[in-house]
């Protein structure tokens, strides 16, 4: 009743042989965090309350100076006509330890939602959407006017024309199949963007199918970027091409010609060539211009 030591097994002597050789007799203060001595004292109620049984979690001194978390069960025991405090307690370290690893892991996660520009969406598999980013959120409010929440249905956010196709690709990822495209979508507002979109299966720690990720990323800059890439390509490959063979054609025949009236017949023909091809690649210069 003196909050003294009476008996310690031996798993108990080893686990903290570096507080005590001995522990009988010796406060248990010396074995718990400054702290968690008030949830230790609340320890007494089981003597209020014999059929109690009082549950803390408490920290214990390790040899390197740190702390263990510990789970205690303490009870009344009745020894030689008197009650005394009986525990049993677990050391819980590990799971504190993973515990605070996921809290860090899902804290992370939830940074990265909030602050992506991206569509990300987690549906269940009816298509209720269960999380969402910011991203997703300025999304749906631009181009559709709703405002995104915990079980909205996301059905609500597909275009007539993409629903079958949506739906098979839903269907094949609750299968455990991840898909791919890419595709310009034009919005009730009018607006037309393009969209690269990667949707898969949500598995759950035990390996199971409970829903499905969606990702949108924008990716209309770059689709104009390639159209005008592709741009480039074909006047290199049709009007620059023209006046490009032509001055080619036109310096062969100078080579090798004495004709001074000639020689200059051919040299107003490059030189409108010349100005012909300028002219080429300065309007591919202004149809490129980002």
């Amino acid at each position: 009743m003196d909050g003294c030591y009476t008996y310690a097994n031996e798993l108990f002597k080893r686990a903290f042989a570096h507080l005590s050789s001995n522990f009988i007799g010796e406060c248990f203060s010396r074995s718990v965090h400054p702290d968690d001595l008030e949830l230790f004292n609340q320890a007494t109620e089981c003597l209020v309350d014999p059929l109690k049984v009082v549950v803390a979690t408490l920290r214990k001194p390790d040899p390197e100076g740190n702390y263990s978390h510990t789970h205690w069960n303490f009870f009344a025991e009745p020894i030689d006509g008197q009650f005394e405090i009986g525990c049993i307690g677990f050391d819980v370290s590990n799971f504190v330890q993973q515990s605070g690893q996921h809290k860090l892991i899902l804290q992370k996660l939830d940074a990265v939602l909030n602050s992506s520009q991206e569509s990300f969406y987690l549906l269940d598999t009816h298509m209720k959407v269960l999380s969402f980013s910011q991203g997703a959120k300025n999304a749906a409010k631009e181009f559709f006017g709703f405002n995104m929440h915990e079980g909205f249905d996301f059905t609500r956010l597909l275009l007539p024309s993409t629903i079958q196709e949506f739906t098979d690709q839903f269907n094949k990822a609750l299968e455990g199949k991840k898909s791919f495209k890419e595709d310009k979508l034009v919005f009730p507002t009018g607006k037309e963007v393009w969209f690269r979109m990667n949707i898969a299966p949500a598995h759950n720690e035990s390996g199971e199918t409970f829903g499905v990720t969606l990702s949108f990323v924008n990716i209309d800059m770059l689709k104009k970027s390639e159209m005008q890439l592709k741009e480039i390509a074909w006047q290199q490959s049709h009007n620059v091409r023209k006046p490009l063979s032509n001055i080619l054609g036109l310096i062969e025949l100078m080579k090798d010609e004495i004709d001074y009236g000639k020689m200059q017949e051919l040299y107003a023909m490059l030189k409108t060539s010349a100005a012909e091809l300028d002219e080429r690649i300065k309007d591919i210069v202004s149809r490129t211009a980002l």
